[in-house]
């Protein structure tokens, strides 16, 4: 049975979703002209087509990581997680312009969720050494990142 840990999942930020909602009325519009009675229902089931298929295969290693994170499998998701960070690192545009590339609404990058996620799980073996040199990447990189600060004020508390 999975687990209830707390692992980074996409947090939505309104603006972002700008670019699905342009989409949704290009598609409707589109498929309206080609069949006014069912143009909805095809425009719907394309869109869901898209969003399934762009968020399916491109942080699928982030996807595999927080699956095994539900499982307790926190050793066997770290590699998942340094792919997709390595991903994102090498295709960095794809995570700055996620809104139109993945049609990600997250306030987070894909790569600041696997380098959270990747910590957490790190964490969760007794490597908290490890766990805290990438929060304070992730810091230095992202100085906004309120779940990377909060897990480095709790890993200096217990100290």
């Amino acid at each position: 049975m999975p687990a209830n840990v707390p692992f980074v999942r996409t947090q939505g930020k309104f603006v972002l979703m700008i670019p699905k909602l342009l989409l949704i009325a290009l598609l409707f519009t589109l498929f309206y002209q080609i069949s006014p009675d069912l143009g909805v229902l095809y425009g719907s089931i394309t869109y869901l087509l898209i969003i399934y298929l762009v968020r399916y295969f491109i942080p699928l290693s982030m996807r595999k990581g927080v699956s095994l994170i539900k499982h307790n499998k926190f050793d066997e998701a770290i590699p998942y997680f340094r792919r997709s960070v390595q991903f994102f690192t090498q295709y960095a545009w794809l995570d700055q312009y996620r809104s139109i590339t993945i049609l990600s609404s997250s306030r987070y990058t894909y790569k600041e969720m696997s380098m959270c996620n990747e910590a957490f799980s790190l964490s969760q073996i007794n490597r908290g050494a490890e766990a805290k040199q990438i929060y304070e990447e992730v810091l230095a990189q992202y100085p906004q990142n309120n779940i990377a600060a909060t897990a480095l004020r709790m890993m200096e508390s217990d100290s």
